[in-house]
C-alpha cells in the first residue's frame, strides 16, 4: 500500500521541476529578445491549479516565493544560509505541505556548516598551536638529520622542504579551483587568515553546489583543512629558517599600513579618469585613491560594477598590492554607488569580492569605464 506522504512529496517534487523547466524557458525567452514571454510556462496548468489550491493559506507573491526558493534549492541542493531553510520549511508548514526528505537533509547540512564556521573562529582553527607547530618541527628536524651529514647539507635539506611545501601547497589551490571552481589563494594576507566568516560561508556553499549539493560538506571541509594545515606548514618552515623566535612568530599590525596600495605609474592616470565621476569631491577621491583616509564616503552616481571593474582591472594588470580581500573592504568602507530603487546603495563586500575574484569580470566589456589606465 503506497504511502500517502510519500505520493504527495513526489507530487510536489513533479511540480518544482516543471516550475524550473518552465522558469528556464522564460529566461531564455528574455536573454533573446529582452521582454518576457506572452506565454510564459508560469501562467498555466499545473501552477494554476497549485495558486488556486492554496490561496485561503497565502498570497500569491508568498506562493511565488515558495515556488522560486524551492525550486533553487531543488537545481543547486544546499542552502545558502541556515535562516534561509528555516524560512522555506515555514513556508512547506505554512501551506501544509509534507517537507521533502532531501530539504530537511540540505538543512541539515547548511545547519551543520554554520556551526563549523562558527567554531572555527571562535577557537581559531586556522592557526596552529604552539605545540602542534612545535611537534612539526621536531619532526622536520628529525628527517633533516636522517637526511643530512654535517649542517650545511641540512640546512640545505630544510630548503628544499620549504620550496616544496610551498609547491604543495599552490597544487592543493589549483585542485580546489579544478573540483569546486573557487579561489582560495586570498584566503591569507601573510600569514593572518584574512577572510571573514561569510565569505568562509561564501567558500563552502558554492564549492558543495559544485560537488553536487547535500552530502558534500565533509569533501569540501577536507580539502579547505588540508589547504590551511598546508599553509601552516610553510609558515613554520618559513619562520624556522629564518631564525624567527616563538615570541615574534605572529606579524605586528602596521598602523601606518595604507589601506589599498596602487602602482604609481597608474595612480594619477586613475585619479583623472575617475574624476568625472565625484565631482566637486576630487581631493577626496584623491586621498583615499591614494590610500588615506576620508570623513565622507564618495558616492558614484553610476552602477556600481563599472566602479569595481576599474580594480578588477587593475589587479589582474597587478597593478594593486593588496590583495582582493583587503581592497573589496576597502571599496565597501569608502563608496557608495547609485541604485535605481533606493538611491545611494552601501556596496556588499561578499559581492564586490566575488567580482573582484571572477575570472570574467563584473561587467561586459563594452560597458567599461576609465579604459585608458
Amino acid at each position: 500500500m503506497n504511502n500517502p506522504i510519500e505520493e504527495q512529496e513526489k507530487v510536489i517534487l513533479l511540480l518544482i521541476d516543471k516550475f524550473n523547466e518552465e522558469r528556464e524557458k522564460d529566461r531564455l525567452y528574455f536573454l533573446k529578445y529582452r521582454k518576457n514571454s506572452p506565454e510564459s510556462g508560469l501562467n498555466k496548468e499545473p501552477f494554476i491549479s497549485f495558486y488556486k489550491a492554496f490561496e485561503s493559506k497565502a498570497t500569491n507573491s508568498e506562493i511565488f516565493d515558495f515556488l522560486y526558493e524551492f525550486g533553487n534549492l531543488r537545481l543547486v541542493k544546499s542552502f545558502h544560509f541556515s535562516n534561509h531553510a528555516e524560512s522555506l520549511i515555514q513556508s512547506f508548514e505554512k501551506l501544509n505541505i509534507p517537507i521533502p526528505h532531501f530539504v530537511s537533509e540540505c538543512q541539515k547540512e547548511v545547519i551543520q556548516r554554520a556551526n563549523f564556521i562558527k567554531t572555527y573562529f571562535e577557537n581559531e582553527k586556522f592557526k596552529w598551536s604552539k605545540s602542534k607547530k612545535g611537534d612539526f618541527l621536531s619532526k622536520i628536524q628529525t628527517e633533516s638529520k636522517n637526511h643530512s651529514f654535517d649542517q650545511k647539507s641540512e640546512e640545505e635539506y630544510l630548503k628544499k622542504k620549504f620550496d616544496e611545501t610551498i609547491q604543495e601547497t599552490r597544487e592543493i589551490e589549483n585542485d580546489i579551483e579544478t573540483r569546486f571552481s573557487y579561489y582560495v589563494n586570498d584566503f591569507f594576507d601573510g600569514r593572518i587568515f584574512s577572510i571573514s566568516k561569510d565569505l568562509l560561508n561564501e567558500y563552502f556553499y558554492h564549492s558543495e553546489i559544485a560537488s553536487g549539493g547535500c552530502g558534500s560538506f565533509f569533501e569540501v571541509f577536507k580539502a579547505f583543512d588540508k589547504y590551511v594545515g598546508k599553509k601552516n606548514e610553510v609558515f613554520a618552515l618559513k619562520g624556522f629558517l629564518s631564525g624567527e623566535k616563538e615570541q615574534n612568530s605572529e606579524p605586528e599590525e602596521n598602523p601606518n599600513e595604507k589601506s589599498i596600495s596602487i602602482n604609481s605609474m597608474v595612480l594619477t592616470n586613475l585619479i583623472k579618469e575617475l574624476s568625472v565621476y565625484f565631482e566637486g569631491k576630487e581631493d577626496d577621491l584623491k586621498k583615499v585613491l591614494s590610500g588615506e583616509e576620508i570623513e565622507q564616503i564618495l558616492y558614484f552616481e553610476n552602477n556600481g560594477n563599472k566602479l569595481t571593474d576599474v580594480f578588477f582591472r587593475l589587479h589582474e594588470a597587478g597593478k594593486i598590492q593588496n590583495n582582493k580581500n583587503i581592497t573589496a573592504k576597502w571599496i565597501c568602507d569608502n563608496f557608495e554607488n547609485k541604485n535605481q530603487k533606493s538611491g545611494r546603495s552601501k556596496y556588499k563586500f561578499e559581492v564586490v569580492y566575488k567580482q573582484l575574484t571572477d575570472m570574467s569580470g563584473p561587467i561586459n566589456k563594452k560597458r567599461r569605464i576609465c579604459e585608458n589606465l
